[in-house]
């Protein structure tokens, strides 16, 4: 009970409460192994930091008449060199008296959010350096190695995506695409490489644009065949469109608005194929300093990733119309 003052009246008798967990800090997790293989992984560890990878040579072929002379080609071979250079750790030091008087276990859940954060810093790092080793044709306002007809945006010239074609087609905007048929062009870009019929691709969006599909023409869930949209049932696999699984990610990069440029997107596809991921040695220590008190832990990760095949990935750029 509080007297008139603000205070209570038998302050003795009153106590603080306090949360026996932390507080939760929400995470997405990782969604790497998802799109990459792990081919190599193991391979670099009691040999060398370098893989050398062998390359078959084109052969050629030649027209001809009867009675003409056989023209051989000289096969030369080639190789790719593939060599693991990442590096990245946490390190954090725990007061002894800290831990002796704390109600709570600190070392566990401060290794395990290291951990965590970890992996979306290598998340984000990844996605900062692949996109610009797609190859030429996977990307920009003329994508399609046959056609060079998709439009999927670049960093200058972003296709404004709508969610209807109504709104797509009033727009003056002169990059511009249905949500759901851009992410269709992504497919059928990569789908015009050689060999490119043959994948299960992924197509990697951020929320907004998520948001842009799921609220366009395709939530109609019977247009789709089916009693429920696949594209209404979550926000990490939306679904499927076009053959590809449709994969929502907040680590994609992303540039807000200035207030005369709209917001700018990402948007990543392609096939497990296309990128090697090695995460190839963890280094974990718990040490004790001869000069100060207290627990020094400390967790390094050795790991790379190598575009092997960039005929098979894509990237585009876009805004929301």
């Amino acid at each position: 009970m509080l007297n008139p003052n603000g205070q209570p009246n038998f302050p003795a008798t009153q106590q603080e409460i306090y949360e026996t967990e932390f507080r939760k800090r929400f995470r997405d997790k990782s969604i790497l192994p998802l799109i990459t293989n792990r081919d190599w992984e193991g391979r670099f560890r009691k040999t060398g930091q370098t893989i050398h990878v062998p390359v078959l040579p084109l052969i050629h072929t030649n027209t001809t008449k009867p009675g003409e002379k056989v023209k051989y080609q000289e096969p030369k071979g080639s190789e790719e060199i593939f060599t693991i250079m990442r590096e990245r750790y946490f390190a954090f030091k725990l007061e002894d008296e800290d831990k002796i008087f704390s109600r709570l276990d600190l070392e566990s859940p401060l290794i395990a959010e290291g951990t965590r954060q970890m992996s979306e810093d290598v998340e984000a790092e990844y996605f900062a350096d692949v996109p610009s080793k797609v190859h030429v044709c996977n990307q920009g306002n003329t994508a399609g190695f046959k056609s060079g007809s998709f439009d999927l945006g670049s960093a200058s010239q972003p296709t404004f995506l709508y969610k209807t074609s109504s709104l797509c087609a009033s727009s003056g905007q002169t990059h511009k695409n249905v949500a759901p048929d851009y992410i269709v062009s992504c497919i059928n870009a990569l789908n015009e490489m050689p060999g490119g019929l043959d994948t299960k691709p992924f197509v990697i969006v951020p929320v907004a644009v998520a948001n842009c599909i799921q609220t366009s023409e395709l939530k109609r869930a019977d247009w789709m065949g089916d009693a429920e949209s696949a594209l209404r049932k979550s926000v990490r696999f939306l679904g499927e469109l076009n053959g590809a699984n449709i994969i929502v990610d907040n680590q994609i990069p992303m540039w807000r608005s200035n207030g005369v440029t709209p917001a700018k997107y990402l948007i990543f596809f392609g096939d497990t194929s296309a990128v090697t991921f090695a995460d190839e040695a963890r280094v974990k220590d718990k040490l004790q300093s001869v000069e100060e008190w207290g627990e020094f832990h400390r967790s390094k990760m050795i790991y790379d990733w190598f575009v092997r095949y960039p005929e098979r990935i894509g990237c585009g750029y876009v805004s929301i119309g």
